[in-house]
């Protein structure tokens, strides 16, 4: 086909080409400055509209190459890899900058490749490493108090990690570094 040949498109079939639902497409362009051709009551779209179309609906073509994914998509990953999260754990890890995202149409989709290394970081995250213990265990083994062990931690005195557990934070101690 010529460049600089013309089509008229139906309505489903720029909805389809865009990954919307006919009624969708025709709220979100409704009221815009689009060049409408009628035919037998059928609305027809002409093709050099498209470019037009894709920027009202905030369309992407970087979401064309198939290697991104919704966050509810993500929010499934983690759990088929049994790592308990919420969609708004996802929504504060874009806002932090732990995951990078595009904006398609609206809506936030992260690359599946970024999406791997979180998924290695968060395990880490929440994984107890070998040779750690909880501060109650330190405290115990070290005839001080779990106040104290906390202390030495967040001064980095002693060699902790940060683990998230059950969704909550908590400390553990290098064991022999008390």
């Amino acid at each position: 086909m010529d460049n600089k040949e013309v089509r008229l498109l139906k309505m489903a079939e720029i909805a389809k080409m865009l990954g919307l639902g006919h009624s969708t497409f025709t709220k979100k362009i409704y009221n815009e400055d689009i060049e409408k051709i009628y035919v037998n009551n059928k609305v027809f779209i002409p093709s050099t509209e498209l470019s037009k179309i894709k920027s009202i609906v905030k369309f992407n073509e970087e979401f064309l190459t198939g290697e991104y994914i919704s966050t509810s998509e993500a929010k499934n990953y983690f759990q088929s890899h049994f790592i308990d999260i919420k969609r708004t754990d996802i929504s504060n890890w874009i806002r932090v900058g732990k995951v990078k995202t595009i904006l398609h149409m609206g809506y936030r989709y992260i690359k599946k490749q970024d999406l791997l290394e979180l998924v290695t970081k968060i395990v880490d995250e929440r994984t107890i490493p070998d040779g750690y213990c909880s501060v109650n265990e330190a405290a115990e083994y070290s005839n001080n108090s779990e106040a104290t062990i906390k202390i030495w931690a967040m001064n980095q005195d002693i060699q902790s990690k940060l683990i998230i557990q059950e969704g909550y934070k908590r400390i553990f101690i290098k064991k022999m570094s008390y």
